[in-house]
């Protein structure tokens, strides 16, 4: 993975002028990601020891890392969910909150595993899906009909599929290199 894959527009709030203020209204500018980190970098200051620069580290702390095989069970506990049984049901819910609540596998001074092989939640399709299936199980359980238990199971299968180690085009999976490679952070001993 290269920073190009996080190279995306973001709209940045430019300061209003006049007429614009008058207008009530202010204008937006597009500008990619990469270019905001190279705008910040002349300012940004590296640590004595842990990852750095500040900023690239602060922008990978705002994303949700799973390990992958904690991810997959809970992807198949997700899946011999029960429509017809409350406390199955419940469970699944609880198994989806488990998923969001997840702490970051680094910080400030701890870095990336390097053994392990990492699931972004955060990124598409990964974050789509999982917000599918919030949607769905957060539906009251006397609402629920064939057609919502269909797109939870087809979501579900929808998961592995993007999850599967055949998949490596995909921009989900994390490891230390790729990690450090695609958020731009450097490891300070």
């Amino acid at each position: 993975m290269t920073t190009e894959s996080l190279t995306c527009d973001v709209l940045i709030q430019s300061s209003p002028t006049d007429e614009a203020a008058a207008n009530n209204s202010q204008p937006r500018v597009r500008q990619p990601v990469q270019v905001l980190r190279e705008r910040c970098r002349a300012y940004d200051i590296n640590p004595e020891h842990g990852y750095g620069p500040a900023l690239c580290l602060e922008f990978a702390k705002s994303y949700r890392f799973m390990k992958l095989s904690v991810f997959m069970s809970l992807l198949r506990n997700m899946n011999d969910v029960q429509f017809s049984d409350r406390f199955s049901v419940d469970s699944a819910w609880s198994t989806l909150i488990e998923v969001k609540r997840c702490t970051p596998p680094f910080s400030d001074n701890h870095r990336f595993p390097a053994s392990d092989i990492y699931v972004c939640l955060d990124k598409a399709p990964i974050l789509c899906l999982l917000s599918t299936l919030h949607c769905i199980l957060a539906t009251p359980l006397e609402s629920i009909d064939v057609h919502l238990i269909n797109e939870y199971f087809n979501t579900i299968t929808s998961l592995f599929s993007e999850v599967s180690l055949e998949n490596n085009s995909s921009a989900v999976f994390y490891r230390r290199d790729s990690f450090e490679q695609t958020f731009d952070l450097n490891w300070i001993p």
